[in-house]
């Protein structure tokens, strides 16, 4: 993984670095990894490219393995935890995992988790973070099974929503890098009867991210684009889910 050895350097942290052949270049380093033969630098104008290591001037290569040895925590960005530009994105994933019927009705039981992509639009490396994620069910059955052929089900006379929490490691991200992880799956439930039509079910609220560093910054809450999760505030607690493999 790059976030050991990956990461920003300090706002005007510019250098004059020279080649072998003594021709100049002012630019930053964005990005270097312990035993690459290459590093990605960036210029004033905000142009990035790849430089190998060894075409500089034995000073300059020094600066650079002098550049890996610095602590990560003195190097990320000072910019305000709002100045990143993210993508962030939540897409449900369902999969049918039991199912049985008798002669009047069907049941459906179905592992329902979200995909979380989040890519960084900011020329400044997002420094190492928190993805804290909240998913939530509307308890609407109550499904009592025996077989798949010896079952019983009933309405939830109050509906009451169920909250699954867990969490993800980020690790810094240059510009235009993602990292996407699968949450654990909650199961929801549902009854069809004649006609294919829904006799009762579970009703998934939505899925919701909020981004943190290791001193509790936020760097935005993001929801999934399920229509009833735009109005739930963020639950402080939640049931243990274990996040997928």
């Amino acid at each position: 993984m790059l976030a050991s050895a990956c990461v920003a350097q300090e706002g005007d942290d510019y250098r004059q670095f020279t080649d072998k052949e003594g021709r100049r270049l002012e630019a930053r380093i964005v990005q270097a990894e312990l035993g690459s033969p290459k590093m990605k630098i960036e210029m004033r104008d905000g142009r990035q490219f790849d430089l190998d290591v060894v075409t500089l001037s034995l000073d300059d290569q020094q600066f650079v393995r002098d550049w890996l040895k610095r602590p990560p925590t003195a190097l990320v960005s000072a910019a305000a935890a709002t100045d990143f530009r993210l993508e962030v994105t939540l897409d449900k994933i369902e999969k049918r995992a039991d199912s049985g019927k008798d002669d009047f009705y069907r049941y459906e039981v179905s592992d329902v988790s979200y995909r979380v992509s989040i890519k960084n639009l900011s020329r400044e490396t997002l420094p190492p973070l928190t993805a804290e994620f909240r998913m939530i069910y509307r308890e609407g059955i109550e499904l009592i099974k025996v077989s798949s052929r010896s079952w019983s089900w009933s309405s939830v006379s109050e509906p009451k929503d169920t909250v699954f929490a867990g969490m993800e490691a980020v690790p810094g991200l240059p510009f235009n890098y993602a990292h996407t992880f699968d949450t654990g799956a909650m199961k929801v439930e549902r009854i069809r009867g004649d006609g294919n039509l829904f006799v009762g079910e579970d009703e998934t609220v939505g899925a919701m991210v909020r981004l943190v560093d290791e001193g509790g910054r936020e760097y935005g809450l993001y929801r999934s684009s399920d229509p009833g999760i735009g109005a739930v505030t963020w639950p402080a607690q939640g049931k243990a889910l274990p996040v997928a493999p």
